[in-house]
C-alpha cells in the first residue's frame, strides 16, 4: 500500500489559502499605513496654511498704520519650530518692510494666493504667497510631521487583518471539513473495506456534487465486483459438481473395456482442465487478497470468467462426444474438436500472456513473443488457446525439473515465434529446458507417455493437442533440430 502524505487534504487547502490571504492582506496593511502617513501629512499641510493666512491676517492689521518695527514685530511673534520658519513681508512694489528666518522667502508678484511644498533647512514647510491689500507677505511654515503617529493605526489595521484572516481560516476549516474531507475520507474507508473482504457500502456524507458523483461511482462499481464475484462462485461449484461428476462417469467407463477409449478420452480432458483450473485458483487468490484496485479485481474477474467459460466447452465436448457413442479412443475424431472457426493467433498469445503472468510456476520464466502483426489460423480461438497453453505449461514444468537438478539452464524462457508463408502458417513454442529424450521422440503424442516423474502427469496432454490440431487439417510435431532444449511446431494451411 502506497505510503499517504503526512499532510491531509483540509491542511494542505488551508496552508494554500493562508499563504493567498498573506500575499492579499500585507499590500493592504502597507497601503492602509502609507494612506495614514499621507492623511497626517496632509493634515499638517492644512494647519501651516491656516496659520500662515492667522499671520497674514495679523500683518495686514498693523501693516495699516505703516509702522515697520509694529509689522516686523508681529512677523516675529509666530517665527520659531511649528510656526513661521522664514517670511518676508514687502509693499507692492517689492520693497522689503520686514523680514525673519535665516534663509529668506524668495519673493515673486502674485495676483492671487499660492501654496506649495518645499525643504528649507532639513524641515519639509509649505510656501505661501499671500497678495494683501497693503503688502504682500510671503512665508514658509513648518510643515515638519512624526510619522511614528502613523503606528498606532497601522497597529490596528494589522490586528483587524489578522482577525479577517482568522475568522475567515476558521470558516473555511469547516467548509473544507464538510464539503471534502468527510465524503472523501468516507470514500477512502469504504475503499479499504471492500479490499479487506467487506461486502457493503456504507453511506457517504454530503458533499460537493463531484464528492457525490465518486461516490456513486464506486458503489456501482462495488455493487457490479460483488455480483460478478458471486457469479464466479456459482460458476466455480458448477465446475466441481460437473467434475466431480465427470470423475465417477469416468471410474464407471473405464471399469468396462466397452467404453475403454471413452475413459480415456475423459481422462484426457480431466488433465486438459486441471492447468485452467489451477490458474482460476491463483486468480481467484489475488482477488480475494484485497491487494488488488478495484479495476484490477474487475479485469481478473474477467479474466476468471472467460476461463470458466472455456472449461465448461470442453465438459460439454466430451459429454456430446460420449452420448454419440464414439468408442475408440481417437481424439481428433471428435466432432467437439473439429468445431469450425478461425482466430488471430496475435489475440489468442496476447490472452494467453496475460492468464500466465499471474501464475507462481512463471515468476521466473520470461515469454518471448516474436509474431507477425496478423496471424490467421484455422483453429477457434479457445482451442488454440487451449493447445498453446498446453504447451507452456509443459515447457514451464520442464524448466522447473532442471532447475532442481545439476544441470539447471539459466535464464529460462519461453519463445513464442510465428511466421506466414504463402500457404502455410507456423507458430513455434520453444524453452530453454533439457529438451525430449531422444528415447521419447518417437512417442511423444501417444497417450501415456510423458517425461514428468510418476505421478506429476498423465501423458494425454500432447495426445490431445495433437488432436485438436489435426482435427483443424493441422499438424503439431517436435523440432528434432532444436537443441537449446524442447520445441514443438504447429502448422496449419492458409486460407483466403
Amino acid at each position: 500500500m502506497a505510503l499517504r502524505s503526512r499532510f491531509g487534504l483540509r491542511t494542505q487547502l488551508l496552508a494554500l489559502f493562508a499563504g493567498l490571504a498573506a500575499a492579499f492582506l500585507a499590500p493592504v496593511y502597507f497601503t492602509g499605513a502609507s494612506a495614514a502617513r499621507a492623511l497626517l501629512h496632509a493634515g499638517r499641510d492644512d494647519a501651516a496654511r491656516g496659520l500662515g493666512r492667522a499671520v497674514a491676517a495679523h500683518v495686514e492689521e498693523v501693516a495699516r498704520h505703516g509702522d515697520r518695527a509694529a509689522i516686523q514685530r508681529a512677523l516675529s511673534l509666530h517665527s520659531g519650530p511649528g510656526g513661521v520658519l522664514a517670511g518676508r513681508v514687502t509693499d507692492h512694489q517689492g520693497v522689503l518692510l520686514a523680514e525673519t528666518g535665516r534663509t529668506p522667502v524668495e519673493t515673486a508678484p502674485t495676483v492671487r494666493e499660492h501654496t506649495r511644498n518645499a525643504i528649507l533647512n532639513g524641515h519639509r514647510v509649505v510656501l505661501l504667497d499671500l497678495p494683501l491689500r497693503t503688502v504682500d507677505v510671503h512665508l514658509a511654515l513648518d510643515a515638519e510631521v512624526d510619522e511614528h503617529r502613523a503606528d498606532p493605526v497601522a497597529r490596528l489595521l494589522a490586528l483587524l487583518a489578522a482577525l479577517f484572516a482568522a475568522g475567515l481560516a476558521f470558516f473555511t476549516w469547516i467548509l473544507l471539513g464538510r464539503l471534502f474531507v468527510r465524503p472523501l475520507d468516507a470514500l477512502v474507508g469504504n475503499a479499504e473495506k471492500i479490499a479487506a473482504g467487506a461486502r457493503t457500502f456504507a453511506p457517504i456524507p454530503t458533499g460537493t456534487a463531484e464528492t457525490e458523483t465518486l461516490a456513486a461511482s464506486l458503489r456501482t462499481m462495488s455493487l457490479s465486483l460483488f455480483a460478478k464475484e458471486k457469479a464466479l462462485q456459482d460458476k466455480v461449484r458448477e465446475l466441481g459438481e460437473a467434475t466431480l461428476r465427470l470423475s465417477e462417469t469416468s471410474s464407471a467407463l473405464v471399469s468396462s473395456e466397452h467404453y475403454a477409449g471413452v475413459g480415456k478420452l475423459a481422462a484426457g480432458m480431466a488433465h486438459e482442465i486441471g492447468n485452467p483450473i489451477a490458474a482460476l485458483l491463483g486468480l481467484q487468490e489475488l482477488v480475494l487478497s484485497g491487494d488488488l484496485t478495484p479495476e484490477e479485481q474487475l479485469d481478473f474477474v474477467a479474466r476468471m470468467h472467460k476461463e470458466t467459460t472455456r472449461i465448461h466447452g470442453v465438459l460439454r465436448d466430451l459429454l456430446d462426444y460420449a452420448r454419440s457413442g464414439g468408442n475408440d479412443g481417437s481424439l481428433a475424431s471428435s466432432g467437439g474438436y473439429a468445431a469450425a472457426g478461425s482466430c488471430d493467433a496475435v489475440v489468442v498469445v496476447d490472452d494467453l500472456r496475460k492468464l500466465l503472468a499471474p501464475q507462481r510456476n512463471f515468476k521466473d520464466i520470461t515469454l518471448d513473443i516474436a509474431l507477425p502483426p496478423s496471424m490467421i489460423v484455422p483453429l477457434p480461438a479457445p482451442r488454440l488457446l487451449q493447445v498453446l497453453l498446453n504447451l507452456a505449461m509443459n515447457a514451464a514444468d520442464a524448466m522447473k525439473a532442471a532447475a532442481e537438478g545439476p544441470t539447471d539452464r539459466a535464464p529460462h524462457v519461453i519463445h513464442l515465434l510465428g511466421t506466414t508463408g504463402e500457404s502455410e502458417v507456423r507458430l513455434s513454442v520453444c524453452d530453454t529446458g533439457p529438451g525430449v529424450p531422444s528415447s521419447l521422440r518417437a512417442k511423444i503424442f501417444e497417450p501415456f507417455v510423458t517425461t514428468k516423474e510418476v505421478g506429476a502427469g498423465t501423458g494425454l496432454g500432447l495426445a490431445v493437442c495433437k488432436g485438436i490440431v489435426e482435427a483443424a487439417g493441422g499438424r503439431l510435431e517436435l523440432d528434432g533440430s532444436y537443441t537449446d532444449g524442447g520445441a514443438f511446431v504447429l502448422t496449419f494451411p492458409r486460407r483466403g
